[in-house]
């Protein structure tokens, strides 16, 4: 019994090292690539401060942006500006989902759902480049918006507990298949 134990063992290592090989794979050549190479550049030029040719060229239009705000209003303020910004990169040379921000947040300055958000800009015409006609409330509910932002619902709302208090880090990007900016943290 126990020669039969070694080659069971090694075939068990060799399946292990076969998947570990191609998640590995996956990371490089597959569709989380851009992630990878972005988030080690960030690193690589911002922590080690060290610079690349490798990082500069970017394989999409990712920005890493740090954003220190000191009142939830400011905070969803700078959300809605790099959303629009986003919503303006936008053509139709577009192929694929793009990641236009990594939005790093220093500090929480209190919660910011979508509906705060798309008042703040409804109140600074940030409406008349995107439409948010559709908001998810603090208590996961898509609503109507109850102000005039736009006859479209272009904004997705994809917050983890509805909105914005503890998370670091807010994705937003374009959906190609959807054809809207998702916010997701």
């Amino acid at each position: 019994m126990k020669g039969i134990d070694l080659p069971l063992n090694l075939i068990g290592y060799m399946i292990i090292g076969i998947i570990g090989i191609m998640v590995l794979l996956l990371f490089l050549q597959g569709p989380l690539q851009s992630l990878l190479k972005n988030t080690f550049c960030y690193f690589y030029q911002n922590v080690l401060k060290q610079t690349s040719g490798f990082c500069s060229k970017p394989i999409d239009q990712t920005n890493f942006v740090d954003v220190s705000a000191d009142t939830p209003e400011e905070l969803a303020r700078n959300i809605a500006a790099y959303a629009i910004t986003c919503w303006s990169k936008r053509s139709p040379e577009i192929t694929k989902d793009i990641v236009c921000y990594n939005l790093f947040l220093k500090q929480n300055p209190g919660k910011v759902s979508e509906l705060f958000m798309t008042q703040i800009m409804e109140r600074e015409g940030g409406c008349q480049t995107i439409s948010n006609s559709i908001v998810v409330d603090a208590n996961g509910n898509s609503i109507p918006y109850p102000g005039n932002c736009g006859n479209e619902d272009d904004i997705v709302w994809d917050v983890s507990g509805n909105v914005i208090d503890q998370q670091s880090l807010v994705i937003i990007k374009y959906d190609l298949s959807l054809g809207k900016i998702v916010i997701k943290a």
